[in-house]
């Protein structure tokens, strides 16, 4: 039996030494339902026991009396017992269901939070490689316009130099040939002066192949310049000069345009400068954030991994209680309906017994009576 209660029953049924008396309950008819269970069964025979040991019907009601105030006061320890327990298991439940919506809300904040620095991420990379490649574009163009200044520069002494040479040979061929005017020159020029027009010959040659570059030209112009009339030579000395003031403006032309070159190299360098010295500052901040976000990343997901498994942890032990719960109401509620049914019994059995008495002392007097 499972309770203390059946443990007394047994125990007079133990401490009986002789069979039931003529007061045979188990032979009465209205006991024949108690004892198809094992505690009515077992009930009967203690009652019988004690019967038969005291001889008193009395005695067997305070028995069938006591077994169910114990019984009574059993369930009432039970019930009280059951609130407690239920009362711990459902604060216990609520207070883990409660942190196990808290940890979901903190876990779906940190994914969030997450997810924000997962995109800054995105837009640094994204970011860094939009600077790399205009810092590599820059850095190329700064090259490419010092290539282009350097050829700038070596055309420009280039031209000076050939401006230069032709502007002085035209300075030596207009001098020479000024000295020809009123000289004797052209058609019957006096042999004596042949000598002299050599070594003019020979300057304006050393000149004119300085403009021309082509001896067979130079040869021609000095043929045509040592033999011209003064009219001639005065036109050719006119058209020498606006020769060298065109020069000399293609020269200005050259000298404006260097400026221009210099000028131009000087204002996109100072803003290739600029813009590259701010990509690199750009560039280095946007590392840094970079490994901050990523950092950032790192100790989120470590989080809500702890979390994640603090979680699970309080979903197990949230089963775990909800199980426990479900366990012991049952075998409370299994408890209570055994003690129900064992007081059912006893109260059955007090009622047989109060009636077969009442029976008896309806016999005793009416045989008085007689």
């Amino acid at each position: 039996m499972k309770f203390s209660n059946i443990l007394l029953l047994i125990t007079l049924f133990l401490s009986a030494q002789a069979e039931t008396t003529s007061f045979e309950f188990a032979s009465l008819a209205e006991v024949s339902e108690i004892s198809k269970t094992e505690y009515g069964e077992s009930l009967l025979e203690t009652v019988a026991l004690t019967y038969k040991t005291s001889g008193n019907i009395e005695t067997v009601l305070r028995l069938l009396d006591d077994l169910l105030f114990k019984l009574n006061k059993d369930q009432e320890r039970a019930d009280f017992q059951w609130n407690t327990e239920l009362r711990r298991l459902n604060e216990k439940i609520e207070r883990l269901t409660k942190q196990i919506e808290a940890l979901r809300l903190e876990i779906l904040a940190l994914e969030a939070e997450r997810a924000k620095y997962v995109k800054l991420v995105a837009k640094v990379k994204s970011n860094l490689l939009q600077y790399d490649q205009q810092l590599a574009q820059n850095l190329k163009q700064k090259v490419d316009l010092a290539n282009i200044r350097s050829k700038d520069e070596a055309d420009f002494k280039r031209s000076q130099d050939e401006h230069f040479d032709i502007i002085n040979a035209l300075n030596t061929v207009i001098k020479e040939l000024k000295n020809l005017l009123g000289s004797i020159s052209g058609h019957n020029k006096p042999t004596d002066v042949d000598e002299i027009a050599q070594e003019t010959r020979d300057r304006l040659n050393k000149s004119f192949l300085e403009i021309t570059k082509n001896e067979e030209e130079a040869q021609i112009f000095i043929e045509m310049a040592t033999g011209a009339d003064q009219k001639a030579l005065t036109q050719l000395i006119d058209i020498l000069i606006k020769l060298k003031n065109s020069t000399m403006k293609s020269y200005n032309d050259d000298k404006n345009a260097e400026e221009r070159s210099v000028k131009t190299f000087k204002n996109l360098t100072e803003i290739l400068t600029v813009d590259i010295s701010k990509l690199n500052s750009l560039i280095i901040i946007s590392r840094k954030n970079l490994v901050e976000y990523q950092k950032k990343i790192s100790l989120i997901e470590g989080n809500i991994d702890q979390k994640t498994k603090l979680r699970n942890l309080k979903l197990s032990e949230l089963r775990a209680t909800e199980k426990e719960k479900e366990t012991k109401q049952k075998q409370y509620e299994d408890d209570k309906a055994e003690r129900s049914s064992e007081a059912e019994i006893i109260r059955k059995l007090q009622h047989i017994v109060n009636t077969r008495l009442a029976n008896m002392s309806k016999y005793l007097r009416d045989q008085t009576n007689a």
